[in-house]
């Protein structure tokens, strides 16, 4: 914004800038106070578009992007609650609550969400200005872009809609490009917290972990439950649970 009025830029419309301090703690006495101001001036849909921080500037493919923040991967935390009969250790059973939770984290590691590049993705209209103005863009995607374009251009129910079954070429090709990218087109799952236990010769009786995960798309709210639910029926039939 300051290089924009150092170049006496003059916006056509009203530009409102806006700042919290409360982000990391879900924002109720920053954002939530801007947002009652706001409304109580302009009123309903009184805001044409309301663009976040960003990611700033990103060099990509030879070209600099300043990218303003227009969308957001939702998020939702499973909580992972298994319960045992308690004992002596010295009289162990073969499997404790903590190994079980153990087991079922390391099936929920090893097994990624699809990547995917839905059309109503901004990365999705980044690499369109990229293959179009970018000097370096990767010819290979350019190729897969333009078979997407014509995908969606057709009204097909290609790989961009939100619950395609085919794998998208796309997406994982623009994936290689590194991990900050691969989560601009996949679900991320990471186990944060993990606990259980009481004392060290007591078998314990509750272990537990929170898996959070930021998720991308409009289908995958639904599968994240039923992968989890998969992984469950799976591991604990075998152990009696």
């Amino acid at each position: 914004m300051e290089l924009l009025l150092s170049a006496n830029f003059v916006p056509k419309r009203t530009l409102l800038l806006a700042y919290g301090f409360d982000e990391e703690t879900f924002g109720y006495h920053g954002a939530g106070n801007l947002s009652a101001v706001l409304h109580s001036r302009y009123g309903d849909d009184g805001l044409a578009v309301v663009v976040d921080e960003g990611a700033s500037f990103e060099e990509a493919w030879g070209t600099v992007f300043a990218k303003p923040g227009a969308a957001e991967k939702g998020s939702t935390n499973v909580e992972i609650t298994i319960r045992s009969p308690g004992g002596h250790s010295s009289i162990p059973r073969d499997h404790t609550s903590i190994g079980i939770l153990s087991e079922l984290i390391y099936l929920i590691e090893s097994t990624q969400y699809p990547t995917r590049l839905y059309d109503e993705n901004p990365y999705f209209t980044q690499l369109q200005c990229g293959a179009a103005y970018s000097p370096d863009f990767d010819p290979k995607l350019k190729k897969l872009l333009d078979q997407r374009l014509v995908e969606s251009g057709s009204g097909v129910e290609g790989n961009g809609h939100p619950c395609a079954k085919k794998s998208d070429t796309l997406a994982l090709e623009a994936a290689k490009q590194g991990p900050e990218i691969k989560y601009l087109l996949q679900t991320s799952q990471a186990v944060d917290i993990i606990s259980g236990g009481v004392k060290v010769n007591a078998l314990p009786e509750r272990a537990q972990a929170i898996v959070n995960h930021r998720v991308n798309g409009s289908c995958l709210n639904f599968l994240t439950s039923l992968l989890f639910a998969s992984h469950s029926r799976c591991f604990l039939w075998p152990v009696h649970l």
